[in-house]
């Protein structure tokens, strides 16, 4: 069994871009971007994602499925600038119904955020929430082992319903990030 911990870190507006590994596949400069940080990059939705296509189970010839539901309890620390809480939350699921974080979202009438692009950090007027939650995002965590049997298999995440953006780090390594999943 392969040992494995997973880390998603959700964005719902933006976040700060740790410092780190120049050979992370989220480095601007690695992927030859602009230096913006991708969420404020125009020309990027996407680094090492696959490409869309229907949704099918993978099977051997014998019929048996290779799928590993990671539904269920993730450990999460949600922020808000300085603000930090951190608890447990179910996937699938949303961490505004399912705490005290920022509140849920949702207009029809006005963009809930100041629209200044590519910047997505711009000071929205006082009476509106994201006044408040400026800059909210989640890091999800959780642990798995990969079923006996997979070692040397290509090995796909796939993530439904994600807002914004996200960010995906296996066992301490950036493998991907995607805009609007």
């Amino acid at each position: 069994m392969i040992k494995t911990t997973m880390l998603l870190a959700a964005i719902a507006c933006a976040m700060a871009l740790e410092a780190g590994d120049a050979s992370s596949p989220t480095n601007p400069a690695r992927n030859g971007m602009s230096s913006k940080v991708p969420w404020q990059d125009e020309t990027v939705s996407s680094i090492n994602r696959l490409p869309a296509r229907s949704v099918v189970r993978p099977c051997s010839k014998d019929g048996r499925e290779y799928v590993l539901s990671l539904d269920g309890e993730w450990d999460f620390t949600w922020r808000n600038g300085d603000e930090k809480r951190e608890g447990k939350v179910k996937v699938p699921g949303c961490w505004q119904l399912q705490g005290e974080y920022d509140p849920a979202n949702y207009t029809n009438i006005t963009y809930p955020f100041a629209y200044d692009p590519p910047n997505v950090e711009g000071e929205p007027p006082n009476g509106w929430t994201a006044y408040r939650f400026r800059n909210p995002h989640g890091i999800y965590r959780r642990a798995f082992r990969l079923p006996e049997g997979w070692r040397g298999r290509n090995v796909a995440l796939r993530l439904y319903g994600y807002s914004s953006a996200v960010f995906v780090r296996l066992n301490g390594q950036d493998v991907g990030y995607g805009e609007d999943g």
